[in-house]
């Protein structure tokens, strides 16, 4: 059976990610994911599928009245609205074109370099007053296939990050989290870490993404997070750097200095 402090930790821990030859991040990703967990974001599939920028799909957006009357006669539907710039911004100017009041702002988007993320995110708000559709048609498919999805008024939180290959999260929200909210989640804001050997039972910590550890305990060497060693993916685990010690150090989000 697992324990409580074991459950603690597995709570807190920080997912990394490597960053060279020894070096080390928290992934950006695990921080959005645990993010739309704790907020029990509602999933959007049709507005993340817009907002992943696939090449080569074609969409609209379309008033959800005019789009069923349409559907029920037959004919193309009027007023609607060629997407070609796929942000927030540019889609909620074209639903407000089309006659369906939406709002857009921004929430939150990472600036310097005052976190251990190395991959930049950014949140934006969409506010859906007044229904409308997104229809999708795929030319390079078979006959071209198409597809059509209503998004219902709502606030819907979208989130980006800039990784290699740029990852895209989309839902519904109840209560839209402002950008001070989201400043005082340290799984989030990941600014604090604290790592703790499983041997040795050495303790650092580490500010506002500043990369050299210091130890809590003195005496106790700093370590730089570029000169880790043995990082291990799957348990998102790094060597101890305590020379002679062949513990494994475990990183986690701290929400105040470790004393």
């Amino acid at each position: 059976m697992t324990s409580q402090s074991n459950r603690d930790r597995d709570r807190k821990q920080a997912r990394l990610i490597a960053t060279g030859e020894g070096g080390f991040a928290v992934d950006a990703v695990a921080t959005v994911d645990a993010l739309w967990e704790a907020l029990g974001a509602a999933p959007a599939p049709a507005l993340e599928a817009l907002f992943a920028h696939k090449p080569g799909l074609i969409w609209h957006l379309v008033p959800t009245v005019q789009a069923a009357a349409a559907s029920r006669t037959g004919t193309a539907s009027t007023g609607a609205q060629r997407l070609t710039d796929l942000t927030p911004a540019a889609v909620a100017a074209a639903a407000n074109e089309a006659g369906c009041p939406t709002l857009t702002w921004q929430v939150w988007s990472d600036h310097g370099r005052d976190s251990f993320i190395v991959h930049h995110r950014r949140i934006a708000v969409l506010r859906v007053m007044t229904a409308w559709s997104l229809t999708r048609f795929d030319p390079a498919r078979t006959g071209g296939a198409y597809s059509r999805a209503e998004i219902l008024p709502g606030d819907y939180l979208v989130a980006t990050v800039d990784h290699p290959v740029p990852a895209v999260w989309c839902g519904r929200v109840e209560v839209v989290p402002t950008a001070s909210a989201l400043a005082e989640r340290p799984e989030f804001t990941a600014k604090r870490l604290a790592a703790d050997c499983t041997v040795c039972h050495q303790r650092w910590y580490g500010l506002d993404g500043k990369p050299r550890l210091l130890p809590v305990d003195t005496p106790g060497p700093a370590w730089w997070i570029d000169e880790g060693s043995g990082f291990a993916a799957a348990t998102g685990t790094i060597g101890c750097p305590v020379p002679g010690c062949t513990g494994r150090v475990w990183v986690r989000f701290l929400a105040e200095p470790e004393s």
